[in-house]
């Protein structure tokens, strides 16, 4: 996907993985963050290595959603996690 590089997760990050998503907490400032079954599955992907084109066809068949419309979810999950550090 263009306009993102690839990013890895901040060392100061730990990760819960749960049926309905995950909780991420960031130790450094003590801040967790929720986030639902797609972010979980997007936060899982990433913390694989997995490139954001490769994640964003892989949710848009496995939801059965329009490609662009998977991109753009996709980069937004990933600008928020961006804007809060959790990726560096």
């Amino acid at each position: 996907m263009s306009g993102i590089e690839t990013r890895s997760i901040s060392p100061s990050v730990r990760c819960v993985i749960r049926e309905d998503g995950a909780v991420l907490l960031d130790i450094e400032s003590g801040l967790m963050y929720s986030v639902n079954g797609v972010g979980g599955l997007i936060w899982e992907k990433l913390s694989q290595g997995i490139d954001l084109e490769e994640i964003a066809v892989s949710l848009a068949a496995q939801f059965g959603i329009a490609i662009e419309e998977s991109r753009q979810d996709v980069q937004t999950f990933v600008n928020d996690l961006i804007h809060n550090r959790l990726l560096v």
